[in-house]
């Protein structure tokens, strides 16, 4: 059987690019990708904040070598800075656009780990650190990368549950809870990021072959996947794992799924779909 190939990550080039504006000295929203953050007047060094916003400036552009350059220099001189946590964050995401994805994961954890409310949207940078250890070579880190899918998840609010669904010893996500926040969540963009999440964490779970949390995944996401961009690429991942588990009448039902589905994986999806009729 073919090697399965994981799904390509959009370079930074092909989403909106986040940029900075000043409203007065002390103050400035900053938009990474899809959302706004909002600081309110300090006592930080002006300094400080000029060398921060040059960076932020130079990332504006696309000029990400320049603004990576930029962005070492604020931290060799203001390493304690407040808005510290943001220029983790666009270093980052200089690195990742530059495919220096070991040196993007180094500077999105320490973006993602910083504590209480200033530093950037803990849920895109854990999804970008996820993406960022996914994308390393020749090595990808699954695991670290289901981590930072996992802990993105949770600032969404979608926790994992236990005891009430009957898995005591092993916390997992159940469509009860998960079909409950699709319901109170209304905003379409925030959707999508989740599915994007999902996916990416779909992806770190197939790396380490455990095709059994595959499966249950999917069920409990169910009503997020069904109907959106990453429902192709679901049931392709989600037929292989049946597969692999010996459930070979799913995994025909998966991939059939799929086949019916416009995308870049109906053609894997059909001969995956004639390989499991033909052997089983």
């Amino acid at each position: 059987m073919r090697k399965f190939l994981l799904h390509d990550v959009q370079d930074l080039e092909s989403i909106p690019r986040c940029f900075l504006r000043s409203f007065g000295r002390g103050i400035a929203a900053v938009i990474f990708v899809t959302g706004a953050i909002v600081f309110p007047a300090s006592a930080q060094d002006s300094k400080a904040e000029d060398a921060y916003e040059a960076a932020a400036g130079l990332f504006n552009l696309g000029l990400w070598e320049q603004a990576a350059v930029a962005y070492e220099k604020y931290f060799e001189n203001y390493p304690n800075d407040t808005l510290a946590g943001h220029a983790h964050y666009g270093l980052g995401l200089c690195y990742f656009n530059r495919k220096k994805y070991a040196e993007a994961a180094k500077e999105l954890k320490l973006a993602a780990g910083g504590r209480g409310s200033k530093g950037p949207d803990k849920v895109e940078a854990n999804l970008y650190l996820g993406q960022a250890y996914m994308m390393q070579k020749p090595a990808p880190k699954p695991k670290d990368a289901e981590l930072a899918f996992e802990s993105s998840l949770k600032s969404m609010g979608l926790s994992k549950t236990g005891l009430f669904e009957g898995k005591l010893f092993k916390r997992e996500w159940g469509r009860k809870n998960v079909t409950a926040w699709l319901g109170k969540e209304k905003g379409a963009e925030k959707k999508k990021l989740v599915a994007d999440v999902f996916i990416g964490l779909l992806e770190a779970t197939y790396l380490q072959g455990n095709w059994k949390s595959m499966v249950a995944r999917v069920d409990a996401f169910e009503e997020l996947v069904k109907g959106s961009k990453i429902e192709q690429r679901t049931r392709v991942l989600t037929g292989e794992a049946h597969e692999k588990l010996g459930s070979f009448a799913e995994a025909a039902v998966a991939y059939n799924a799929a086949v019916a589905l416009k995308g870049a994986d109906a053609s894997e999806a059909l001969f995956r779909l004639g390989l499991v009729r033909l052997n089983n």
